[in-house]
């Protein structure tokens, strides 16, 4: 990876969830904000109750950086619930894969 091509602005926040009010409820804190390449891993159009969805997953690659558990990342007004992350060996890139999440 050339780091030249980490080129697009993106959003890293952490998920947490609030039991405080009686029913679980997801926060949203901004943990970081990086320059990464991003890629499209695939797209579909999912069909719910004969609702269509637009679904598509995307894989973000960022500099080496510990990061916690449960990720979101906000990309041109999209939400991706990061469910892999994978790094390469010399620890210099991370790559973070999600999918659109429903709230977007």
């Amino acid at each position: 990876m050339n780091p030249g091509q980490l080129n697009k602005k993106l959003d890293i926040y952490t998920v947490t969830f609030d039991d405080s009010t009686g029913y679980s409820e997801q926060v949203e804190a901004l943990f970081s904000t990086v320059w990464g390449s991003v890629e499209m891993i695939n797209g579909f159009i999912s069909t719910d109750n004969e609702n269509n969805a637009n679904r598509r997953r995307l894989s973000f690659t960022i500099r080496y950086r510990t990061l916690p558990e449960r990720l979101i990342v906000k990309f041109q007004g999209g939400s991706y619930l990061i469910d892999e992350i994978k790094d390469d060996f010399n620890k210099r890139f991370i790559t973070l894969s999600g999918a659109l999440s429903n709230g977007s």
